[in-house]
């Protein structure tokens, strides 16, 4: 559908779509499949494959940007979540594997939907 997406946006030619900006916004993405190979799957190929999808349709300073918001929100939820174990005297509470994705989700949406407008 990104394919597609940005297929029309080209023959359009309501915006340029600038490939090489784009083919570094996907490159995002493989290094994060990458990093996913090299850690034996403690990243998840779910979020480089993400990345890749996001980077045909934002450039790639957005992409720069979602992967920064996520990092963010994700690292908060993080923290928050590790002291609410402590409180609670959970154990392995630092062990605990959060996913990346829904913390990417709903900038990726804000920053396509502001694309697409």
């Amino acid at each position: 559908m990104a394919l597609l997406w940005a297929g029309c946006r080209i023959v359009r030619a309501r915006e340029t779509y600038v490939i090489l900006d784009h083919l570094a916004s996907i490159l995002i993405g493989i290094v994060i499949l990458l990093a996913g190979i090299w850690s034996d799957g403690a990243v998840g190929s779910g979020d480089g494959w993400f990345f890749c999808v996001t980077g045909v349709i934002l450039g790639f300073w957005e992409n720069v940007m979602l992967l920064l918001y996520g990092t963010l929100l994700c690292g908060l939820f993080s923290l928050g979540y590790f002291f609410w174990g402590k409180i609670h005297q959970r154990e392995g509470v630092g062990k605990t594997m959060i996913p990346f994705l829904p913390f990417v989700a709903i900038p990726g949406i804000w920053l396509i939907v502001e694309r697409i407008s």
